[in-house]
This record gives C-alpha cells, structure tokens and sequence, in this order.
C-alpha cells in the first residue's frame, strides 16, 4: 500500500500587515480510506516572531479518511500600529505526522512555507533620528547676483528616511520689510526633500544652494530658520538679532545672532563649531566636519 505523504501546496506567500486573516493550504497524497492523517503546524523560524500572527501556538490539520482534498489553516495576521520598516517573515514547519496508510504517514516534498508580511504604517518621522542643526551657510558674494548661497543642515546619523525630508523645513528670514524694527518676514520656505547630501563620520550633511535669496544684512537683520519633524527649531540671524513675525512656525520667536558677519568672500562661509557654540567666518567646509 503506497505511503501517505502530506505537504504545503506553496513554498510561500505574501500579504499586508492589514489583511486580517490569511491562510496556509495543505495537501495529501495517497490517502487511508480508513485513517485519518494529522500534521502540526508550527513557527521553525522568520524575522518575524509569533507576535506577528496574532501569538501562534502549534496548530494541528486533518485530513478525513478516504478524503484526498486539500485543507487549509487560518492564519490570524497582527495589525499593530508600529512602523517596523522593513517586511517581516514567518517561516511555518510540518511535524508530528500520524495515520495513513499502515499508520506511516510522512512529510514530502513543500515540508516549509514562508508567509512575508508586507509593512503598512506610516513611518514616524519623529523618533529614532539623530539631532539636526544649522551648521554652515554662506548668505554674501563679491557677484551681485549672490549666486553661490548655500545652507548646510548636519543630523546626526542615522539619517532621516527619505519620505520624512519634506518635514525639515528651513525658511528665510528678511529684516527689512518689517512691520516694527527688527522683526523680519518669511520670505522662502526649502524643505531637505531637494538637498544634496554626504555622510561622514557619523553625521549627515544636506546642502541646500540658493541664488539671490539670502538676504545680506546691513542696516536690519537677516536670519534663517529651521524646524524638523520632532519639532525642534532653531532660528538664527546675522548681524543683528530679530524676531519672527506671523509664521505658524516660527512666529514669535527671537533669533540667536551668531555674532560675525560675511562680508562677500566667494570662498568664505559662516559655520559652527563642533560643540555647536560659537559661530565663525572661515573657509567654506562644505559636506564635511567644521573646524
């Protein structure tokens, strides 16, 4: 009498974290007319955990007697509210097979299947990012047309995710066209999802280059801001201190003058030192530590 094997019908599937239920099909061969056979199912790996699938415990499956059609298991998926990131796998295993034929029955053929579950929350921008500050920018050339204007924002690694750039924002702040002295007006609003970036030593560098739009100073204040996702913000002027007017940022808040002034050298910029303490005018270090 042939052996009774059982055995997946796939090696594997794929569905979202919000499918609610999926599940896993078994087949038989060479079925007992007169014996059932059972076959547990149990968790033997992934990068996912039991957790993931509504906490599974080892389930068993039974063909009838004299039955050659196929049975299914019902896999409960958890949809929990937490951005893991990447997909996550649960790979099932067959053990403990009983019955069939002369009571032999045996495991052949697909004895895995690998269930990948797809990630479906938002990804938070707020947390498991390094801090971020203004560190270098240049707002004055000898060119009239201030074509080679720059900000460098530095974030500590690891780095923001790509979809989260578009919540750092940096604005431009321009002292001459206040309503009182020394306040200043938004006058452009850049996120990061356009700046050009470089990484080293354990930080992240986005540069954002400007043409005639940093304003230069003189008789009022000019500034520049930023706010990120995690909701710090960091308002700076140059010569002169100021405060924002209406701005659902930054309206209100008074700038941290950083002391120097630029004075139009093309090569020259204002940046920060390492501490993040004091400001000075030095040769530009673009995309790298500051002096």
């Amino acid at each position: 009498m042939p052996q009774t094997s059982v055995q997946f019908t796939a090696v594997s599937s794929s569905v979202s974290e919000g499918v609610g239920t999926t599940t896993l099909t078994l087949s038989i061969a060479n079925p007992s007319a007169t014996a059932a056979t059972t076959v547990e199912v149990y968790i033997s790996g992934g990068t996912g955990t039991n957790a993931d699938i509504n906490t599974y415990t080892p389930q068993t499956v039974t063909f009838p007697a004299g039955s050659s059609a196929n049975q299914t298991l019902t896999i409960t998926v958890t949809n929990d509210a937490v951005y893991e990131g990447a997909s996550e796998t649960v790979i099932f295993g067959l053990q403990n097979v009983a019955g069939g034929n002369n009571n032999a029955a045996t495991i052949f053929g697909f004895n895995s299947h690998t269930l990948t579950i797809t990630e479906n929350d938002p990804i938070d921008c707020t947390t498991g990012v390094g801090a971020a500050r203004i560190n270098e920018f240049r707002y004055d050339t000898s060119n009239t047309n201030d074509p080679d204007e720059f900000i460098e924002i530095r974030i500590q690694d690891p780095q923001p995710d790509v979809s989260c750039l578009s919540q750092y924002r940096i604005k431009l702040l321009n002292g001459s066209q206040p309503t009182a002295p020394n306040n200043a007006d938004v006058i452009n609003t850049t996120s990061l999802a356009g700046a050009t970036v470089t990484s080293s030593g354990g930080y992240s560098y986005y540069i954002l280059n400007y043409s005639n739009l940093m304003q230069n100073g003189g008789a009022q204040p000019d500034g520049l801001a930023l706010v990120t996702p995690t909701g710090f913000k960091q308002v700076l002027s140059y010569e002169g201190d100021l405060t924002v007017e209406a701005d659902p940022d930054f309206g209100g808040m008074s700038s941290t003058d950083v002391g120097v002034s630029q004075g139009g050298a093309d090569t020259q910029s204002i940046r920060v030192n390492a501490a993040g303490t004091t400001w000075t005018v030095g040769a530009a270090t673009i995309g790298t530590a500051n002096p």
